[in-house]
């Protein structure tokens, strides 16, 4: 499942020589790729909570931030992760009609339909570290390749600018 994750490195002047929208369709696609494995790791995870049925002490006597509420799960946390994320191709998506490629907004909703995988398997405990492991690979790949877009596009909005 993890090699379908996009690739976070790119040669720099390839990038820089490319063209605006095939940027955009670009970094439009391989948002789309993370969100839809944050959200099958979370119905994974949704599910191993299902199963593992935390009792009424474990919640009471869960650690609280420094004013006073709880933490937030791991699937809430990547769940706001996903918000943010579907905020950002909405943004991308919006840019990518300004600059001419309309056809990626309308493809890049109807595709996170159909990516989201669905899950069947029960989440059992061997498998469970590796889920949690699989959870970790994806986020620290989406950091890498949102810092990579990000320096980026701040190295071309330089080039245009000077």
């Amino acid at each position: 499942a993890l090699k379908t994750l996009p690739s976070v490195t790119i040669n720099f002047q390839t990038w820089r020589h490319m063209e605006d929208s095939e940027r955009l369709s670009i970094a439009s696609r391989n948002l789309l790729t993370f969100w839809a494995h944050l959200e099958s790791q979370c119905q994974k995870l949704e599910l191993d909570m299902q199963n593992e049925r935390e009792s009424a002490a474990e919640r009471a006597m869960q650690k609280r931030n420094k004013r006073g509420r709880p933490h937030l799960s791991l699937t809430q946390s990547m769940r706001a992760i996903q918000l943010d994320l579907r905020d950002l191709m909405r943004q991308v998506n919006f840019q990518a009609s300004s600059s001419g490629d309309v056809s990626q907004t309308s493809t890049t909703t109807a595709a996170s339909r159909k990516e989201q995988p669905k899950l069947t398997a029960e989440v059992s405990q061997p498998t469970r570290w590796v889920s949690r492991l699989e959870g970790y690979v994806i986020l620290r790949d989406l950091e890498r390749y949102l810092s990579r877009l990000a320096r980026d596009y701040t190295l071309l909005k330089e080039d245009f600018t000077v």
